[in-house]
Order: structure tokens, then C-alpha cells, then sequence
């Protein structure tokens, strides 16, 4: 098994452990007056570069990928039918929902303006040719808009990353340039795909710089917002994306999006297939995400050994004879 493979088990398991609690849990008998609030010590977060001061609402920042009929075992998790996506479009227009670019919320907070009624933000990573196919005309029928994030190094091309899925076609220029005109936003995702918080200080720059450099020059617009691949990212990261000159960046974070969060490690919300539209609301309205949390810190620890225990393997194996391990971090 790969290390994209283990990335991929341990992140929807979190989103399913808070699905599977979800379908047992009887909401009527849950005290709403949790949902929007903060436990996070504002004294503490307004003095941290990055870090908005007293929180005001939480807003669900929800994660896509792929929306398809089509799926294989090791993507299924991130490939949604578009009969269920469409399912939830109309959730979000008949329950008074308002859509937002992540760069539109990052300036209402930024200004701190008021946000509307009922925000979400819609987000789909990778580029997939089925947000034009299927997405867009959704997203033009309901006036809604999107942030949609581009691996650059895969444009026109497919999902090389995801090793053992049926090759899904990326965008090409013309098609981001056609998307680029609407009201949907553009953000990177990098050049190749590659977890930046294992990336050597010269790579992650161009990791950053370039996929930003390349859609400005293609599409001759700002890019101002970044979503990290596999949402990896660490202090080492969010310095250097903010030092790239982006306004804001998304990771995961199974949980709501809150005011006092660091605004270059936004969390975000997976939606996964086969949730039924009541757990579409639940997870809009984000109930029941204490469970994501538990089965988050475990999946935390047990990758993060992974993840190191392969990165000291490849420096061994490619460091000088007397290079000490740890120089050069």
C-alpha cells in the first residue's frame, strides 16, 4: 500500500465515522445552541500572526473532488453522483443558503463585514473535467459560485496521483479559461500533487509560486487562494504560502470553518457519497462533529508516524555518507 493509498483510508474514515454517528444519532434532543459557537480562546488566537481575534460565526467550507457516475475502490470516497450532488444544490437554494469564493469569505472577515444569511462555500479540488460537465451548469442555474483548485502540472492531462483510479481527465486551459469567466473563482493545488509538508524548502516554493504564476499568466486574473494537496500543511508550509503572496488556503479539518482559525490552514467539511440530504443539512448546520474529532486526532498521530517513518527511510537512503539527519530542516 502507498502512502497516497493510507492518506487517502485514514481521511474518509474520519468523514465516515462522523456519517456513521450521524444516521444513529437522534438530533431532536440535541441543545442547537452549540452550533456556530467557538471553544477556541480568542485571547490567545488574536495574538497569533494569521489568526482572526474574537469569533463572530462558523461557516461550512465544503470539500469535493470528482462528480461522477463513474468510480473505482481506492477514489470512491471522494466521487460523488451527480444525482446526489444535484440533490444538494437544491438543498442549498431552497434552504436559503448563499454561496461564497473563499476569497470573498477571507474578505468579509478580513474587513469584517457582515457575512449573509445561512454562507457556505463549495470547493472542489483537482480540476476534474466534470466540474463543466456536470458542476457548472448547476452552479449557473442556481446563481451560485465556487472556488475550484488546479493541479497545473496535470492540466488536459488526469489524475496521475491517485494510483489504481480510472484515469480522470483534468481541464485544459481553454476549459479553465471558459470557468474563469463565470463567477466561479480559480485557486491552485499545486504543480504535481505532492503533500508539502514533506517537501524540501526549494520544492515547496515552486510548489507554490508556480501553479500561482502559471494560472494568472493562462487565465490573466489574481490568484488569491490555495487549497494544500491532501490538505498536509505545518507552520513551515502556511509561512511560506502566505510569503507566496495567497490570501488565504484550505486543509481539511473535518470540522466548521471559524473567524479565529488560522486563515492559511482553513479547515473544511468532505462530503461523502451516499449521504442521505438530512445528513447533507446536518453536516451544513455542523452537528454531530465531535466524533470527526476523536477519529481525527487518532488518524493524526498514526499517519504522521507513517509519514515520518518513510521520510527518515528516503533521507537515509539518499543522504551523504556524513550529512547528519536533520540538517538542512
Amino acid at each position: 500500500m502507498s502512502l497516497c493509498d493510507v492518506q487517502i483510508f485514514f481521511r474518509s474514515a474520519c468523514a465516515r465515522a462522523w456519517y456513521s454517528q450521524e444516521r444513529r444519532h437522534d438530533w431532536s434532543m440535541t441543545d442547537p445552541t452549540h452550533i456556530g459557537t467557538s471553544s477556541a480562546d480568542s485571547s490567545t488566537l488574536a495574538n497569533t500572526p494569521g489568526v482572526y481575534a474574537a469569533p463572530r460565526r462558523r461557516v461550512p467550507i465544503l470539500m469535493y473532488h470528482s462528480i461522477s457516475d463513474v468510480t473505482s475502490k481506492v477514489f470512491a470516497p471522494f466521487v460523488i453522483p451527480p444525482h446526489e450532488f444535484a440533490a444538494q444544490m437544491e438543498y442549498l437554494a431552497s434552504h436559503g443558503y448563499t454561496t461564497l469564493t473563499l476569497a470573498d469569505l477571507m474578505r468579509i472577515r478580513m474587513s469584517d463585514n457582515q457575512l449573509p444569511p445561512r454562507p457556505v462555500v463549495l470547493t472542489f479540488d483537482d480540476a476534474y473535467a466534470d466540474f463543466r460537465e456536470t458542476v457548472a451548469p448547476l452552479l449557473l442555474r442556481y446563481r451560485f459560485t465556487a472556488s475550484l483548485y488546479v493541479t497545473t502540472g496535470a492540466v488536459g492531462g488526469a489524475n496521475f496521483w491517485v494510483k489504481g483510479d480510472v484515469p480522470r481527465r483534468i481541464l485544459t486551459w481553454d476549459e479553465l479559461r471558459e470557468i474563469a469567466a463565470t463567477r466561479v473563482e480559480i485557486g491552485a493545488h499545486s504543480i504535481t500533487h505532492r503533500a508539502m509538508d514533506a517537501l524540501s524548502a526549494p520544492d515547496l516554493r515552486a510548489e507554490l509560486a508556480d501553479p500561482k504564476a502559471q494560472l494568472e499568466d493562462q487565465l490573466t486574473q489574481e490568484v488569491h487562494t490555495l487549497a494544500y494537496p491532501f490538505g498536509f500543511e505545518s507552520r513551515r508550509v502556511r509561512t511560506a504560502t502566505a510569503a507566496a503572496g495567497y490570501l488565504a488556503a484550505c486543509a481539511v479539518g473535518y470540522q466548521m470553518s471559524a473567524d479565529a482559525e488560522d486563515r492559511f490552514a482553513l479547515s473544511r467539511l468532505i462530503v461523502l457519497p451516499g449521504m442521505e440530504i438530512d445528513a447533507y443539512g446536518h453536516l451544513l448546520d455542523g452537528r454531530g462533529l465531535q466524533s470527526v474529532q476523536r477519529a481525527r486526532r487518532v488518524r493524526s498521530l498514526v499517519w504522521r508516524a507513517v509519514r515520518r517513518a518513510a521520510q527518515v527511510r528516503t533521507r537515509i537512503a539518499s543522504a551523504p555518507m556524513d550529512t547528519p539527519l536533520g540538517e538542512g530542516e
